[in-house]
């Protein structure tokens, strides 16, 4: 025998992973460069949160000049 209980679906469970750190991805013979960071978007219906697995990912670029600014731009 078995009964049927928590018919109710879980809630969703959504969590962003922090963001890495920004990563040289090109570098130009006069020494600016692109940069790029990553971070993971997950999100699910669970009983158990910790069950969460890597979703979707989200990248972001930024350029950096080589003429001595401290400023990035980023897309």
């Amino acid at each position: 025998e078995y009964q049927a209980c928590n018919l109710e679906s879980c809630p969703e469970v959504r969590r962003n992973t922090p963001w890495t750190p920004w990563v040289p991805v090109n570098i130009t013979q006069g020494g600016a460069r692109q940069e790029q960071r990553v971070r993971y978007i997950c999100r699910a219906q669970l009983a158990d949160p910790h069950e969460l697995q890597l979703g979707k990912r989200k990248v972001e670029t930024r350029f950096c000049p080589n003429d001595g600014t401290v400023t990035c731009e980023t897309d």
